[in-house]
């Protein structure tokens, strides 16, 4: 059995959580081990990212991951600018790309996985009015997402940053991605899968 050896290129450090769902997806489409390595030490643009790891060491990864939140831009522009981004690499195409594009943000798919706890939705929903139909629509997840986390405190205090950032890489690194769950469910994480899926029949054909 071959192990597949990934990075993901992140768009910032608390991204890197990512990883953890990353190698579990991989292997539950595979049967197979993997692992994914967050690149943080690539600077700039996802072009010159992608230029300096396979001018230096793409030959290295199966795979490789590439993260962009969708912002206000949208998951369309943002996956076109992925492509365009492969496209102006001269053989960016050994190695399969799998374009990593939250929407909104990373902390869109933190919400949705904390869906499956009642009393998280029951707060998302009493407060915000956001279901699991809006969940993509929210402008600001991170704010929303601090503000869940922070919702305990009798005087309305949001966590400090710091603790913030260590509960977020938490919620992530475990994201509910079960079959049935609600970031299951969610376009963003549709469109995740199906790239995963295309990029290992490019990869390794015969798991086909």
């Amino acid at each position: 059995m071959n192990e597949w050896y990934c990075c993901l290129l992140c768009e910032g450090s608390s991204d890197a959580a990512l990883t953890n769902v990353l190698e579990l997806l991989l292997t539950r489409l595979t049967s197979e081990p993997a692992s994914v390595s967050a690149r943080l030490d690539l600077k700039g643009s996802v072009r010159e990212k992608l230029l300096a790891l396979h001018t230096n060491d793409a030959e290295l990864y199966d795979l490789i991951f590439v993260h962009r939140d969708a912002d206000n831009a949208g998951i369309e522009a943002r996956l076109k600018e992925i492509r365009d981004a492969v496209d102006s690499v001269q053989d960016a195409t050994i190695t399969p790309i799998v374009p990593v594009v939250p929407v909104t943000m990373t902390e869109t798919w933190a919400l949705a996985s904390l869906f499956g706890d009642e009393d998280c939705r029951a707060w998302l929903q009493r407060e915000e009015a956001v279901s699991e139909k809006t969940l993509e629509d929210y402008r600001d997840p991170k704010s929303l997402l601090r503000r869940l986390l922070s919702r305990d405190d009798p005087d309305g205090r949001l966590l400090p940053i710091g603790v913030f950032s260590v509960q977020r890489a938490r919620i992530v690194a475990e994201l509910d991605a079960a079959d049935g769950s609600t970031l299951s469910r969610l376009t963003a994480w549709a469109a995740l899968k199906k790239a995963l899926e295309d990029a290992v029949s490019r990869a390794r054909p015969w798991l086909s």
